[in-house]
């Protein structure tokens, strides 16, 4: 069964910095810099200096390092979360610059949603927050950083070359959060297995989607190119986890693996064109299917539209063409159960054109059920 789609535009990047800039109170705007004559400036010395910033969508942290000679250079991480619009993601930021006085003077470079962005911004370091183009942070002792803001920097999963996947162990307080970031193709299928007495996982898609929600295991076809995030949390207390992680091999068997929304091209073996080899292309949206089926080599065609439950698309309509020159329309009757288990999952980008305009077809053919 498909996960519900909590969010998923096509311009998530510019959600994604819309909440990032404008879902806090009004930026803190940073006045000129004073008169060194007028006014003193405290001396700061150099070392790691740590700061946090809670509001009501975004958990932030920054991470500084004040060099004897000025220069300066760090990370902030956080997470942003509008429950009211279902949306979720995390960014990370990395920023290097100098100091003078007390203004710091910065290229900060943003990766959210698989988009990153270059930029320079003055901001103004006290002995006690950092104030940034858009927010004020307090500074927090370093070693309580993670503590207080129950959030992390995305850590990423080196798969195995031979093997395709990753283990790791970690222990996690409450209410800690660890993220993992994971980059893969689209139409790829994941699994992911965490093994805990407590803690939980949110799959999360490029787009920032939430595929999988608070769950211990997820095997799923990925709906998009990019980086994917899992966010492990824990509600009970310190938990000790062990979290599994592996990308199947292209055209690897489907197996129990889901379709989150979106187009896939599946194929009963393979390889492409294999002459009396069955390809389907199909169109998932919730639990909904339509698509179109041909065999290669034959003139048998034909469209479908059913529910997806598992591997298996239930109560299918299906519909066939009727003879070349003929008006008639096409025949549509309830068919039998379309299994699609031992298919194998095929790169969209190689579909044949006559199979895409089949399934746009039979998208229209089925409009009123799909």
């Amino acid at each position: 069964m498909t996960p519900n789609k909590i969010l998923l535009p096509n311009w998530s990047v510019a959600i994604a910095l819309f909440f990032l800039v404008s879902c806090e109170p009004s930026p803190q705007v940073i006045p000129p810099n004073p008169d060194p004559d007028e006014t003193p400036t405290a001396t700061l010395e150099p070392g790691e200096r740590c700061f946090t910033y809670e509001g009501d969508t975004l958990d932030a942290s920054v991470q500084l390092t004040l060099a004897a000679d000025g220069e300066v250079n760090g990370t902030s991480w956080g997470t942003i979360q509008n429950d009211a619009e279902g949306y979720y993601t995390s960014y990370t930021k990395s920023f290097a610059g100098e100091l003078e006085d007390d203004r710091v003077l910065v290229e900060v470079t943003t990766e959210i949603e698989a988009d990153t962005q270059v930029e320079d911004r003055v901001w103004l370091l006290l002995p006690d927050s950092l104030e940034t183009e858009d927010r004020i942070y307090l500074q927090v002792p370093c070693d309580t950083l993670v503590d207080r803001q129950g959030v992390s920097v995305p850590e990423p999963l080196n798969l195995d070359e031979n093997t395709g996947s990753v283990s790791v162990e970690k222990t996690l307080d409450s209410p800690q959060t660890q993220t993992y970031s994971i980059s893969a193709p689209r139409a790829r299928q994941l699994s992911v297995d965490l093994n805990s007495q407590s803690a939980k996982f949110d799959l999360v898609s490029p787009g920032g989607t939430i595929l999988v929600e608070s769950t211990a295991t997820a095997d799923l076809v990925l709906p998009e190119t990019g980086e994917y995030l899992i966010v492990v949390s824990n509600e009970a207390g310190s938990e000790t986890y062990s979290l599994n992680v592996e990308l199947l091999s292209e055209n690897s068997p489907i197996n129990s693996f889901g379709f989150p929304d979106g187009n896939y091209f599946l194929g009963s073996v393979p390889a492409l064109e294999e002459p009396a080899s069955e390809y389907i292309l199909m169109r998932s949206d919730r639990d909904r299917v339509v698509g179109y089926r041909y065999i290669d080599g034959t003139d048998n065609i034909g469209c479908f539209v059913g529910t997806l439950t598992e591997n298996t698309i239930a109560d299918p309509q299906v519909a066939y063409p009727p003879p070349p020159g003929s008006d008639a329309n096409w025949t549509v009757s309830s068919g039998d159960p379309i299994a699609i288990g031992n298919f194998h999952l095929l790169s969209w980008s190689d579909a044949p054109e006559f199979a895409t305009m089949g399934l746009r077809e039979c998208s229209e053919l089925f409009a009123d059920e799909f």
